[in-house]
């Protein structure tokens, strides 16, 4: 797989995976786009997602209708849990496909974190992203404008605290770190370096979540 193919968050999933040929269990895969990374560095990944693409690596579930008994030595969510409809039972079922002591490894977007300094800032990098041909103007003529959107638009997605609150029950957590996500969010990868620099400076939040569990 080509470098500009690379899932962003691959090298933190990675770090914290069992080596290869583990198998994986991937939620909400989407496009499929890490399972296949995955598959290339010699695991045997498994993605699951209402919207899977076709093949033997995928199906066609929601991760509440994972099938009970499930053996997976790990398993990874990157951007999907905030989505789920019954978060209590999608962790059980999460549960139950691994063994005591398995990992869990998730990268998030954390809703809570867009305050509205942090939606300026990404507002003003969108308009200058797209000077340069680099994506999309955002369509609110104002910084207050495109937070107000942006608070509504998310509103029926969980925070972090409530996913993490509901990770509790099966997992102990191993590690949990605030990292920037925004370059990622509708703008370009170019964006990274000036919004971890921003982080630093306090001047923005940091919206993303990495979090490595361990199955009890």
């Amino acid at each position: 797989m080509a470098d500009h193919q690379r899932p962003p968050e691959l090298g933190f999933i990675t770090a914290n995976l069992p080596p290869a040929p583990a198998r994986i269990l991937d939620v909400g895969c989407g496009e499929g786009r890490l399972t296949r990374a995955l598959i290339d560095l010699g695991y045997d990944a498994h993605g699951i997602d209402p919207r899977a693409p076709e093949g033997p690596a995928f199906e066609r579930i929601p991760l509440e209708e994972l099938e009970a008994g499930q053996s997976y030595d790990a398993a990874v969510a990157v951007v999907s849990l905030h989505h789920l409809h019954d978060l209590r039972l999608a962790v059980e079922r999460l549960a139950d496909a691994l063994a005591p002591g398995s990992l869990l490894v998730i990268d998030e977007f954390d809703r809570a974190r867009l305050d509205p300094t942090t939606t300026a800032w990404l507002w003003r990098q969108r308009q200058a992203l797209a000077a340069v041909g680099l994506g999309h103007a955002p369509d609110h003529a104002t910084a207050e404008e495109h937070h107000a959107a942006l608070v509504d638009g998310l509103a029926e997605i969980f925070t972090w605290d409530t996913v993490s609150e509901a990770l509790a029950a099966r997992f102990d957590e191993r590690s949990c770190e605030r990292v920037g996500y925004l370059y990622r969010y509708e703008t370009h990868p170019a964006l990274q370096p000036l919004e971890q620099a921003m982080i630093d400076a306090r001047a923005v939040d940091a919206t993303g979540v990495h979090y490595v569990g361990v199955r009890r």
